[in-house]
């Protein structure tokens, strides 16, 4: 995984992950690993267009129920 195609949030989840290394945290550190992953997977279903081959943003939509899909609202690929 090349850390400049990921998010400065995943990026400091592993960061992190590699403090607790040092610091023999090893829950500590599959966590935070486990966690960037997760965040990664989770842009990438929800923030890519496979058409333009770009990230975007969501438009934020009313949550009508806590079930509703986690990517919800609409990709904004038209500025």
């Amino acid at each position: 995984m090349l850390l400049s195609n990921i998010t400065y949030l995943a990026n400091e989840k592993l960061l992190l992950a590699n403090m607790s290394d040092l610091l023999k945290e090893n829950n500590a550190a599959n966590q935070y690993r486990q966690a960037s992953k997760t965040l990664i997977k989770t842009i990438n279903q929800c923030f890519f267009d496979e058409d333009t081959g770009f990230y975007y943003d969501r438009k934020i939509s009313k949550i009508s129920s806590e079930k509703q899909k986690f990517c919800s609202g609409e990709l904004l690929v038209s500025r």
